[in-house]
């Protein structure tokens, strides 16, 4: 087993025994939950002195967390642990749409105060505020499951022709062939990204 994966396993290991959310370890730390879970699953490790820092917290040598350890760990200590892990999620997910959204009625009702036009129908909002969504979605995918590519692709070109068909409304039809020919610009760049992914061109 590789040593990232071994303090990986340690890390995670302490700290459910714990009964700590990723989060909460990493305010212990003074660092982001996006920190802690990289170093949960091997993507990163923690330099000399987060290690240290890590071993006083949870009462171990540093040389412990370079060791393999089996660490048994309640099932129903780690539902609760999914469950408030999903609750934080969720909760992050709302207040992002709530803002998106919130923050695109604002743009456009200004712009079209501004111009002296009518305001944008319901629509513009829905498409705009479902970009924004998936947009939100793509971010966390890539957080969370950073080995999977395919699944923020959709959601980024679900986003693009949402923007697409939301420029559409606001300009009810006029630079119809620029606004498609940006989607279409938009959609060839993300598959061109997902292209080279999958094939190890980039990381």
């Amino acid at each position: 087993m590789e040593i990232n994966e071994i303090i990986a396993r340690n890390i995670a290991g302490l700290r459910k025994k714990k009964n700590w959310t990723q989060q909460e370890l990493a305010e212990r730390l003074n660092y982001s939950d996006k920190a802690v879970s990289k170093w949960e699953r091997g993507i990163s490790l923690p330099d000399a002195g987060t290690l240290y820092e890590i071993a006083n917290l949870f009462g171990v040598s540093v040389q412990y967390l370079y060791e393999e350890h089996k660490f048994i760990i309640d099932p129903d200590q780690e539902k609760k642990l999914n469950r408030r892990r999903n609750l934080y999620l969720a909760i992050t997910i709302c207040s992002a749409i709530f803002l998106t959204v919130t923050i695109v009625w604002l743009a456009l009702t200004y712009v079209a105060k501004g111009v002296g036009t009518e305001m944008p129908s319901f629509f513009v909002y829905f498409d705009f505020g479902l970009a924004g969504l998936m947009g939100i979605l793509a971010v966390i995918d890539c957080i969370f499951y950073p080995k999977n590519h395919i699944r923020p692709v959709v959601y980024i070109s679900v986003g693009i022709w949402e923007v697409v068909t939301g420029l559409y409304f606001v300009f009810h039809g006029e630079y119809f062939f620029w606004i498609m020919l940006g989607g279409i610009l938009l959609q060839s760049f993300t598959v061109v990204y997902l292209l080279l992914m999958r094939h190890g061109k980039m990381h």
